[in-house]
């Protein structure tokens, strides 16, 4: 085992790593397969590992090869193995794994083996495959929900999982990695800084819980249903200006529409406001600041912060300079 103490953070670069399915995400990851190693694999056709790699160099790999994160894969691997990890995940396991073979085929026999047990049973396409491996070693192992929520839920975050690898490169899961590998977060030293450890889902949440607490109808806590649309806000019949904490917002007769997201470099037409961290000057922009007076304003809601980034390991103290700061 790796000990994470010796890691330099501001160096060590994660990658989201995905399989096939769980079951040969654990047959690599757990170094039961033919090579006897904990492994991480790639497929990408019947292509050599020392064609991929020449490739790779000259940058000259098929498009829907780059797309698909293969360059990615080896450039991790090969270029700066001491400085990379892969997260793997497994049901409830998450691995993280460090490369320490250059890539490679796997022998005839091997890759037979491989095969027989996953291709010929149609559980992979139903097409022969052929593995480009990289033999690692195992810095952590551990269940999924010992993670932050925010990195906990990263194989379902599409920067990341429709590729088949993938530099981790948000604020959000950059810092729950530091705090995973002990390493501990500065004081935040604005809304932003602190707000953008949240992950999509828990900033549209918190939106969501901005406006519930206050007595506002949402249908739901988040949207995709209606393009650009992901949360509505019904105040029915009381005054649009009874809301504490929420202004300049003002609330449509019918319902009022809000986008939520962590950047964005335009405001869409069909939406009354934006909630964003990152975004345009404009009237309909409800920025940081304003994500924070919302919720330091109500109890609820600022409770809900302070739980939702617990792992930041921020004290009491700076959690109660940043209500001070904005009520």
């Amino acid at each position: 085992m790796s000990d994470s103490r010796t890691l330099n953070m501001n160096e060590q670069r994660f990658y989201f790593l995905k399989f096939p399915d769980d079951d040969i995400a654990d047959y690599w990851t757990s170094g039961n397969n033919p090579t006897g190693e904990k492994c991480v694999a790639v497929y990408f056709g019947d292509a050599k590992a020392q064609e991929i790699r020449e490739k790779t160099v000259a940058d000259k790999l098929e498009l829907g090869q780059r797309r698909g994160g293969l360059n990615t894969f080896f450039t991790a691997c090969e270029l700066a193995p001491g400085q990379t990890a892969f997260v793997v995940f497994q049901d409830e396991h998450v691995r993280f794994l460090k490369p320490k073979s250059e890539v490679q085929d796997l022998s005839d026999a091997w890759r037979n083996e491989y095969n027989k047990r996953w291709t010929r049973q149609a559980q992979v396409d139903g097409k022969e495959q052929y593995p480009k491996v990289c033999y690692t070693i195992e810095m952590k192992h551990l269940v999924r929900w010992q993670l932050p929520y925010v990195l906990a839920t990263s194989d379902a975050d599409q920067s990341l999982n429709r590729v088949t690898c993938r530099q981790y490169s948000k604020p959000c899961h950059l810092n729950a990695l530091k705090r995973v590998f002990g390493q501990a977060l500065p004081r935040p030293n604005d809304a932003r800084s602190l707000l953008e450890n949240l992950g999509p889902i828990e900033l549209e949440t918190l939106v969501f819980l901005i406006f519930h607490h206050r007595g506002l109808f949402c249908p739901a806590n988040r949207g995709s249903t209606i393009k650009n649309v992901d949360i509505l806000v019904y105040h029915w019949d009381r005054p649009s200006g009874d809301f504490p904490g929420l202004g300049p917002v003002r609330f449509n007769e019918q319902a009022t529409m809000f986008q939520v997201k962590h950047g964005s470099a335009s405001v869409p037409k069909n939406i009354d406001y934006l909630v964003t961290l990152h975004g345009p000057s404009d009237p309909k922009v409800l920025d940081g600041e304003w994500l924070m007076r919302a919720t330091t304003t109500n109890d609820d809601c600022f409770q809900w912060l302070k739980n939702a980034l617990s792992w930041t390991g921020w004290s009491g103290e700076v959690w109660d300079e940043v209500r001070r700061t904005y009520r």
